[in-house]
């Protein structure tokens, strides 16, 4: 077997892991088992699709806690615990998706859509099961893109149920990815996905660095004068709008701009949007992924995007030279999260082993978006203040990042532009494109 990008194996078995119960996903069956025409047995019918859409009301009812109403945000997440009252409406809701095929096709007469009601059902009614023996499981709500709540539930120990399904098995494995290691080291990758039980000699490893030249095709803009990342706090957003400002000035455009916040990303791109009217402005919303073709035409645009354009995505040549990193990725909160954490008596240590090598891994897939070819030139900016010459950060990050020359002036990041880039691309946008 051979799983390459394999930085996203872990993020790839929570979701093949994990089971999602979705609040319609009982409505929908409420739906599909409506009869129109009404027979003597209709009652029974009527009954059971009732109880069924009650049971789902009560249940997602109780357990939403914030999430409920209108004016939460979407992705919003909360770690549950389901309760013995929700246990006794889920065996309820179980016994009445039993007992609902055979009411309907008995008053519907319809065998084929009978069929597809009963595996829908049964769909269900696995869900159902999970959630009641929830002990060995982390289970959260979760407010889903249309509004809607999901029930959701991943293992505990999914590394141990990773190592029974894949890498106990008597097949060869190549494992690869260009961002996998920190430091060099596997030890975070194979803790996450169960390989650290594997015998050692069954193991054999090798990290490489990049293949460009980052040392002469690079250069590392972190500057000194920047506020601790506070997205609450207007100063800081009004330093990090200058700077921005500056950079895109600098390097004539060609600049992608990464945010770890959406709310972040669309108060600084209007709030700069009349400033940075000389250069074709884009703003990546949730799944725009179209916008990339636009500013891949634009010649020398500014991306404003999420972590969606942060790995995955090549724009090779001059149309990205300027990468700019508002904030450090630091993994997002979640009941996941909270559940490794307490799996440690000492945050320090839970920090070192899991949220800063996250942090970092994802920081080299941002990296990569600079230079993806030979002849490639860019500059990467990195506007958190916990990088500067006294943050926390800063050791950590410059030794995993790939070598090259490290500047907090602006005036090195316009001298390495005008001696880089050849006449063609300081031309305006419409030459650009010709």
């Amino acid at each position: 077997m051979v799983f390459d990008e394999s930085h996203k194996l872990i993020d790839a078995a929570r979701q093949m892991y994990s089971t999602v119960w979705d609040e319609q996903d009982a409505e929908f069956i409420v739906g599909l088992s409506e009869v129109n025409r009404r027979t003597t047995g209709m009652d029974e019918l009527t009954v059971l699709r009732s109880q069924l859409a009650e049971y789902n009301r009560q249940i997602f009812g109780r357990l939403a806690g914030d999430l409920a109403g209108n004016h939460t945000r979407e992705g919003g997440r909360i770690e549950i615990v389901i309760g013995s009252m929700e246990k006794i409406y889920m065996r309820h809701m179980a016994k009445a998706l039993e007992q609902l095929p055979l009411s309907y096709q008995e008053n519907s007469g319809q065998k084929m859509r009978m069929q597809g009601l009963k595996k829908r059902c049964q769909e269900l009614t696995d869900k159902l099961t999970v959630f009641l023996n929830s002990g060995n499981a982390i289970c959260w709500m979760e407010k889903r893109e249309n509004g809607r709540l999901a029930l959701c539930a991943v293992p505990m120990e999914l590394e141990q149920v990773l190592f029974r399904d894949i890498w106990s098995r008597p097949i060869p494995v190549i494992i690869t990815s260009g961002t996998m290691s920190v430091w060099g080291d596997f030890g975070h990758f194979k803790r996450m996905t169960g390989l650290s039980f594997a015998a050692l000699s069954r193991i054999m490893e090798t990290s490489k660095p990049s293949p460009f030249d980052f040392q002469s095709n690079g250069l590392l803009y972190i500057p000194e004068r920047m506020p601790f990342p506070n997205i609450w706090d207007d100063s800081y957003i009004q330093a990090v709008m200058a700077e921005i400002l500056q950079i895109v000035s600098a390097t004539h455009g060609h600049t992608l701009i990464l945010f770890t916040s959406y709310w972040l990303m669309e108060r600084v791109f209007y709030g700069l949007k009349e400033q940075l009217s000389d250069y074709p402005l884009f703003l990546m919303g949730r799944g725009r992924l179209d916008v990339i073709s636009s500013f891949r035409r634009s010649g020398n645009g500014v991306l404003f995007a999420s972590d969606s354009a942060g790995e995955g995505i090549d724009l090779a040549g001059d149309i990205l030279s300027s990468l700019i990193v508002v904030k450090l990725p630091f993994p997002v909160p979640d009941p996941v999260m909270e559940y490794q954490r307490n799996q440690y008596e000492d945050f320090d240590l839970y920090r070192r082993d899991i949220i800063i090598p996250e942090m970092l891994i994802k920081l080299r897939q941002w990296f990569g978006r600079g230079i993806r070819r030979e002849k490639d030139t860019a500059v990467f900016s990195i506007l958190d203040s916990r990088t500067s010459l006294c943050g926390r950060y800063r050791a950590e990050i410059l030794n995993t990042l790939p070598t090259m020359p490290v500047t907090d002036r602006l005036m090195d990041v316009e001298d390495f532009i005008i001696r880089k880039k050849t006449d063609s691309y300081f031309m305006d946008k419409e030459n650009a494109i010709a």
